[in-house]
């Protein structure tokens, strides 16, 4: 009897793939496959066989270097010379080696856009946007050892009753605290009401994720809105209370602001 997913997997084949499929795919595809394959796209071939083949079957490897351009082989993989007919001095150059290294500028551009996706996955999970894809407060992300931890703020149906015993405590400890940080005269009042915000949040779940404090950690934060004014007065504050790390915040802009030993930095 035909394994039910052998039978799955050609029904769904035969839904979504065109008959002709092999024309919109290009003549020399064999060329990409590792050297010496005889495979070749004929017509009435399965394109997601050729995939397969391409992913595992017939030992693909992305890192495999290929003929540079310029080559009459160029793009096709190869293997690295050590001599033969071309002698043993000529020896074919990596094509990775050919690629240039990302600089600053393109590393933080993809950081952010790795970030507003998980921030939107985030979202999409936890149901934080209204019915007209409209944000329902603020949400942040930093990464710890290859952990995602994220951050919203108290009138998040995310924001759970051990973020708000931390944010308690934390402004118990701020408003009984002398020092140049601007303190309310209630506990209600501006900039107090940071200690909710996502900002705070984040810090104090990491805290909690790690031993209850992040010395010695230095992390990037992603927002998806702007910093307020009450999270710039409190955040350093914070940092000193779940042990100094040093965090830059980074908000949808590119803005980055780092903060360290009580202060901002920039």
């Amino acid at each position: 009897m035909t394994p039910f997913k052998d039978v799955w997997l050609a029904h769904q084949r035969k839904r979504w793939l065109r008959h002709d499929v092999h024309r919109w795919i290009r003549h020399d595809a064999h060329r990409f496959l590792p050297p010496g394959h005889k495979y070749r796209l004929q017509s009435g071939f399965d394109p997601l066989d050729f995939i397969l083949l391409l992913e595992g079957k017939a030992n693909f490897n992305r890192n495999q270097p290929r003929v540079p351009k310029g080559n009459p082989d160029g793009g096709q993989w190869t293997e690295e010379e050590t001599g033969g007919a071309r002698g043993s001095a000529s020896r074919i150059r990596f094509a990775s080696s050919d690629k240039p290294e990302l600089g600053r500028a393109a590393q933080r551009t993809i950081a952010i856009e790795i970030a507003r996706r998980l921030i939107e996955a985030y979202r999409s999970e936890n149901i934080l946007n209204d019915i007209f894809g409209g944000k329902r407060g603020a949400v942040t992300v930093t990464t710890i050892e290859d952990t995602h931890i994220f951050g919203s703020n108290s009138s998040s149906p995310t924001y759970s009753p051990a973020d708000r015993a931390d944010a308690d405590r934390l402004r118990g400890r701020y408003l009984g605290t002398e020092g140049s940080i601007p303190r309310p005269t209630t506990a209600g009042q501006m900039p107090s009401n940071a200690f909710y915000h996502a900002e705070t949040t984040l810090l104090l779940r990491a805290a909690r994720q790690n031993g209850g404090a992040l010395a010695g950690k230095a992390l990037e934060v992603f927002g998806d809105t702007k910093m307020c004014n009450n999270c710039e007065a409190i955040l350093p504050f914070v940092g000193k209370e779940v042990g100094n790390p040093t965090v830059t915040f980074i908000d949808p802009t590119g803005k980055r602001k780092t903060m360290r030993d009580g202060k901002w930095l920039d």
